[in-house]
């Protein structure tokens, strides 16, 4: 999606977008532009619920929960990153929350031990997807970059709840 669009649906939604009067210094914007990378790279957060395979969605939620802990601990994250990073690690958190307490060991299982997702973890990953969406608009918003295109539905999705 690109930056003028994303802007135009943040905006159409009454969402509030950090001002761009600032100028991002390179560090800061080369920092947004990694994070919006490593982001798109997680299928976990576009990928069609019915194809989710239960062990790499616990082991990518925590690849993501560790990068969004370094992003946020790192004294030079800016806050137009910091704030949208938590935000998403809440929700990583949230999921695995939501998952049975074996979770960790044996993936994600539906009650009757198949491979899908419970219907409290599959509520919670959808969640997560519309969160990170959500602030990752925020932050390309912020930074003046653009979004792969598989999170166009997600984007406009969350930006209207």
């Amino acid at each position: 999606m690109r930056f003028d669009t994303i802007v135009e649906v943040l905006r159409r939604d009454d969402v509030p977008i950090y001002r761009r009067t600032f100028r991002p210094e390179a560090e800061e914007r080369a920092k947004a532009r990694h994070f919006i990378s490593f982001l798109e790279g997680r299928r976990v957060l576009y990928q069609n619920p019915d194809r989710d395979i239960t062990g790499d969605v616990v082991k990518s939620i925590l690849e993501i929960r560790t990068y969004l802990t370094e992003v946020i601990g790192d004294q030079i994250t800016p806050d137009a990153l910091a704030g949208p990073a938590r935000c998403i690690r809440k929700a990583c958190l949230g999921l695995l929350d939501a998952a049975p307490t074996d979770a960790y060991r044996q993936g994600l299982l539906a009650v009757d031990g198949t491979q899908r997702l419970d219907p409290r973890t599959a509520f919670a990953v959808r969640r997560l997807r519309l969160e990170a969406a959500e602030s990752m608009a925020l932050v390309a918003a912020a930074f003046g970059l653009d979004i792969e295109d598989q999170f166009d539905e997600l984007i406009v999705e969350a930006c209207a709840r």
